[in-house]
């Protein structure tokens, strides 16, 4: 039987896991940035922060940071 739990549930809306973390603080990310390089997942705030550093460069920006609730 497989156990399921939270680290192993994506999101359907997003495609992003629970235990996806933003690569700059650890907190929930809920924007992935696709580079040639490989992917950086950032939490709502980081991705505020860079994102005109992470706009020029990036392939495909996928941000979901309209889901987060205040």
């Amino acid at each position: 039987m497989n156990e399921v739990n939270e680290e192993t549930v994506a999101d359907t809306q997003t495609g992003l896991l629970v235990s996806d973390r933003c690569d700059l603080c650890g907190a929930q990310a809920f924007v992935e940035v696709v580079m040639n390089s490989g992917a950086l997942l950032f939490c709502g705030h980081h991705a505020r922060k860079f994102r005109d550093s992470y706009s020029k460069t990036a392939v495909k920006v996928n941000d979901y940071t309209h889901l987060l609730q205040a």
